[in-house]
C-alpha cells in the first residue's frame, strides 16, 4: 500500500527529468518556427496504422498515411515527414489541447522523412510508411514515464507544410499498470409509436329506438363542435402513425441508424445491447425489411449481453415530475412480458440529455431498473473520472448512476468533430491516450462506459479498432455490463435539485393520461371480458411519453389529445335514455328506466335513483346485465312521504363508480290525495253501515216481540243454587182474555196449555 506512493514520487521527479531533457534532446532548434500551409496547396493527409499501438522500449515504430492532393494543380517535391512531441501529457484536457490545435500551430520535432518520389496529381493518392527505429525514439525507459505523447504525419513542398494529421504515440516502459474497465453499451429505440385504437374502443351503431335521441346537455355526448375536434385529433393522429412508419423504414434501411447500430453491436462480442421491446413489435407489423431487421436484432441479442428498456422508451423525467411512476412501472411490466429474448431481461433506464435530478432516480429505482444510464453526471469532478459510476442519493434511498464518457462515446460516434480526417487508427490512438490518463488517477472509477445516444449510430470500424485496441492495452480492459454494474461505485453523491427540461411533457398532460387510463379500468370492471376490452388501452397510454417525442411537441400534443379522447370514447358505450317528467299521487309507485349499451360486449352495472329532497325515497334494484348492442328496462319502486315537486337522478354504477353519464328527471309526488280519499270513502262506509244497522232494527222490532221483552224483564235476576233446593217458581202474571182456537176468549176453568 506504501509503495505505489513512493513510486509516484519518483515518477514525478523521473518526468520532470525527462521533460527537460526532451527540450535539449528530443526537440531539434527550431522546431517551433513551424512552416504554415500554402494557399491552393491543400494535401489531406491520412494516418492509416500506428504499430505498435503502445510502444515499449526497444521496439521500432512504423507509421502509415495516405496522402491525397486536394488541389487543382499537380505537387512537385512533396516530403512526408513524421513529427513528435516527445512531452508526456499530464490531464486529458492536454490529449484534448492537442487533437484542437491547428494545422498552422506546432506538431512535434521531425522524426523520419519519406520523400514521394513523383508528382502527386490533383485527386490522387499516395501511400508513405514511416519507421523510427527504436534508438531514435528517444523516450526514457524509466518507470512512471508512460503514457500518451504527440505525434503527427505532415505533408510539405518545398519546406512548406500543405497538410498535417495529428495523432499519439503511447509509450510504456513499465510492467504491471492498473487497468480501467471500459464496456460499450449500444441502445436501441425507434420512433415515437403511434398505436392505434384497438377493436373494444370502437363502438357499433346503435339499433334504432322509439326513445327519444339524447341532446348534448343530457348526456353529454359529444356535440358537433366535439365531433369536429375529434376528427382533427384523429387526423393528427394518422398524420403521426405514418410519419413513424416512414421514419421507422428509414432507420432500417442499410444507411438508417439502426441498421448501422446492429453492426456496430457486431464489432466484438462484449458490447452490450439495450432494446426497446416495443421497437421490434412495431418492426413486426411493419413487415418487409423491418422485420427482417428485427430478426437479426433478436439473433443478436443470443450474441451480446442483452437489456431491455421499458417499453416505448418513455421519458423518465417526465414521468417523475408529473408524478406518473405508475406508468413508468407500467412499461416495465410490458417489457418485462414481451415476447421474445428481450422479455424478462435486466430492465435499464436510460436518461435523456440534462442531469437527473432526484426525483427522476428515485422514479428510475422504482420502476425497478438496475442502473440509471445517464446522460450527464450529478457532479462534475475536476480533471477526474470519478462520477462515472456512482451511487446517487434520493429521497427514496440509493440508485446505481453511469455516465457515458463523453469524449470516449463521441469518439466512435461522431470523431470528425475534434479531426475532420479521423481514421479508425487515430481514433484507436485517441481513445487509447484518453485511457491512460484515467488509469493515472490516484482514484481508479468503476468502470468507462462508451454509449452513444438514442439518435446516434458508432462506425462499426472505428468501435471494433478502439475495442481492440483497449483489450491490448496494459492500462485498460473490456469489460462486460454486468461486470461494471457489479463493481461498487467509486463515488456517492447526492442528487441535485428538481431539473426540468424544456422539451418534457407537460405534468398536466401526464396527469390527464393517468386519468383517463383510470377511467377505463375503472370502466372494465362491468364488462363481460375485461381482458380483451382493455387490449392495447396500456401501450396507447404509455405512447405519448416516449422520449423521442421530444424533438416534435406539437405533435406530441396532438397525440396526448387524441389518447385520451380515444381512451375516454371507450367508456361512452352505456347510457341511460333520457325520462320525461312524472307525477306520482299514490304513496308507491314505479317509475321505469332503460338502460342502452352500445358496445360490442355484454355489461353488467346496477341502476341507482337517487331523489334530491326526502319527501322520496327508491329501493334499491340488483345489478342488470344488458347485453351487446341492446337495451334493458329496470323498473324502480318509489315511496312517497309527503307532497314537492323534487328532481331525481339516475346513476349506473359498477364497482368502481358511474359508468354513464347521470340523467335527471322531476317528479310531481302527493301522496295525500290518494290519503284524503281513502279517510273519506270510509267515513262514508261507516254512516252507511250504522244507518243500515238502525234500519234493520227497527224493522225487526213487533208487539209480542216487545211484550216478551217487558215480561223477561220483571224476572228474578239471581239462579238457583247447585245441589240445592229448587227456587221459588217463578209466578206468572194473569193470563189476559184473549181469542182461542174456538174464537172465544180464555176464562176461568180453562186448561193452559204448556
Amino acid at each position: 500500500m506504501t509503495a505505489r506512493p513512493a513510486r509516484r514520487w519518483l515518477s514525478a521527479t523521473l518526468v520532470l527529468l525527462g521533460t527537460v531533457a526532451g527540450t535539449f534532446v528530443g526537440t531539434p532548434a527550431g522546431a517551433d518556427d513551424e512552416p504554415t500551409a500554402s494557399d491552393g496547396q491543400g494535401v489531406r493527409v491520412e494516418i492509416v496504422s500506428i504499430t505498435p499501438q503502445v510502444l515499449v522500449p526497444g521496439e521500432d515504430l512504423t507509421v502509415t498515411a495516405r496522402l491525397t492532393n486536394e488541389g487543382a494543380a499537380p505537387l512537385e517535391s512533396v516530403d512526408a515527414n513524421l513529427l513528435v512531441n516527445r512531452y508526456r501529457m499530464g490531464s486529458r484536457d492536454e490529449v484534448a489541447e492537442w487533437a484542437a490545435r491547428s494545422d498552422d500551430e506546432s506538431a512535434g520535432a521531425q522524426a523520419v522523412q519519406v520523400p514521394v518520389d513523383e508528382p502527386l496529381a490533383p485527386d490522387a493518392s499516395h501511400t508513405v510508411t514511416f519507421t523510427l527505429p527504436a534508438d531514435r525514439v528517444w523516450l526514457y525507459d524509466l518507470p512512471g514515464l508512460w503514457g500518451p505523447r504527440g505525434l503527427a504525419v505532415e505533408a510539405e513542398v518545398a519546406g512548406e507544410r500543405v497538410g498535417l494529421q495529428r495523432s499519439y504515440l503511447l509509450w510504456n516502459p513499465d510492467d504491471d499498470l492498473p487497468r480501467v474497465p471500459v464496456s460499450v453499451l449500444l441502445p436501441f429505440v425507434g420512433p415515437g409509436a403511434v398505436p392505434s385504437p384497438s377493436e373494444p374502443g370502437s363502438e357499433p351503431e346503435p339499433e334504432p329506438t322509439t326513445s327519444p335521441t339524447p341532446t348534448s346537455d343530457e348526456t353529454g355526448d359529444p356535440t358537433i363542435a366535439d365531433a369536429a375536434t375529434a376528427a382533427a385529433d384523429a387526423e393528427a393522429l394518422a398524420d403521426a402513425s405514418d410519419q413513424a412508419a416512414t421514419e421507422l423504414d428509414e432507420l432500417v434501411a442499410p444507411d438508417g441508424r439502426l441498421s448501422r447500430m446492429l453492426s456496430a453491436a457486431g464489432a466484438d462480442g462484449s458490447v452490450g445491447i439495450a432494446v426497446d421491446p416495443a421497437v421490434l413489435a412495431a418492426a413486426d407489423a411493419a413487415g418487409g425489411q423491418a422485420a427482417q431487421w428485427a430478426d437479426r436484432l433478436r439473433a443478436a441479442t443470443g450474441r451480446h449481453q442483452t437489456y431491455a428498456l421499458a417499453w416505448s422508451d418513455p421519458d423518465v423525467a417526465a414521468a417523475a415530475h408529473g408524478d406518473g411512476a405508475g406508468l413508468l412501472g407500467l412499461a416495465a411490466d410490458l417489457s418485462a412480458e414481451a415476447d421474445g429474448p428481450v422479455g424478462g431481461q435486466p430492465l435499464l433506464a436510460w436518461g435523456t440529455g440534462s442531469v437527473a435530478d432526484g426525483a427522476t432516480l428515485a422514479a428510475a429505482e422504482q420502476m425497478g431498473a438496475v442502473a440509471m444510464i445517464a446522460a450527464a453526471p450529478a457532479t462534475t469532478p475536476q480533471d477526474s473520472s470519478d462520477g462515472l459510476a456512482s451511487a446517487t442519493t434520493t429521497g427514496g434511498g440509493t440508485t446505481t448512476t453511469i455516465t457515458p464518457d463523453p469524449v470516449l462515446t463521441s469518439l466512435v460516434v461522431d470523431p470528425q468533430v475534434d479531426d475532420p480526417g479521423a481514421t479508425p487508427a487515430t481514433v484507436a490512438q485517441r481513445a487509447l491516450a484518453e485511457v491512460a490518463l484515467v488509469a493515472r488517477e490516484d482514484t481508479l472509477p468503476a468502470g468507462l462506459l462508451i454509449a452513444p445516444g438514442r439518435d446516434e449510430a458508432p462506425s462499426t470500424a472505428v468501435l471494433r479498432a478502439v475495442v481492440q485496441a483497449l483489450r491490448d492495452a496494459p492500462w485498460a480492459r473490456i469489460a462486460s455490463m454486468p461486470a461494471l454494474l457489479g463493481t461498487t461505485p467509486t463515488a456517492r453523491v447526492d442528487s441535485p435539485d428538481r431539473v426540468v427540461a424544456s422539451g418534457e411533457l407537460a405534468p398536466a398532460q401526464v396527469a390527464a393520461l393517468i386519468g383517463a387510463r383510470s377511467d377505463v379500468l375503472d370502466f372494465s370492471t362491468v364488462v363481460a371480458d375485461a381482458d380483451a376490452f382493455l387490449t392495447g388501452v396500456d401501450e396507447q397510454t404509455i405512447a405519448p411519453l416516449a422520449v423521442a417525442w421530444r424533438d416534435d411537441p406539437r405533435t406530441r400534443t396532438a397525440l396526448v389529445t387524441a389518447t385520451v379522447d380515444d381512451l375516454e370514447e371507450r367508456t361512452r358505450g352505456l347510457s341511460i335514455v333520457p325520462m320525461s317528467d312524472v307525477t306520482v299521487i299514490a304513496a308507491q309507485g314505479d317509475v321505469r328506466i332503460t338502460v342502452s349499451n352500445a358496445l360490442d360486449v355484454a355489461a353488467t352495472a346496477r341502476v341507482v335513483v337517487e331523489p334530491r329532497k326526502a319527501c322520496v325515497t327508491a329501493d334499491d334494484v340488483d345489478a342488470v346485465t344488458i347485453d351487446a348492442g341492446s337495451d334493458a328496462v329496470v323498473d324502480v319502486a318509489l315511496s312517497a312521504h309527503a307532497n314537492c315537486d323534487v328532481v331525481i337522478e339516475v346513476h349506473l354504477v359498477g364497482p368502481q363508480g358511474d359508468v354513464a353519464q347521470p340523467i335527471e328527471f322531476s317528479a310531481r309526488v302527493s301522496p295525500r290525495i290518494e290519503s284524503v280519499g281513502t279517510i273519506v270513502v270510509g267515513v262514508l262506509l261507516a254512516i252507511g253501515m250504522l244507518l243500515g244497522i238502525g234500519r234493520t232494527v227497527r224493522r225487526g222490532q213487533s208487539a209480542r216481540r216487545g211484550a216478551r221483552t217487558v215480561a223477561e224483564a220483571d224476572a228474578p235476576l239471581s239462579l238457583p243454587v247447585l245441589g240445592g233446593m229448587p227456587a221459588e217458581p217463578r209466578r206468572e202474571a194473569e193470563p189476559q182474555n184473549e181469542p182461542d182456537e174456538n174464537g172465544g176468549t180464555d176464562g176461568p176453568g180453562d186448561e193452559v196449555r204448556p
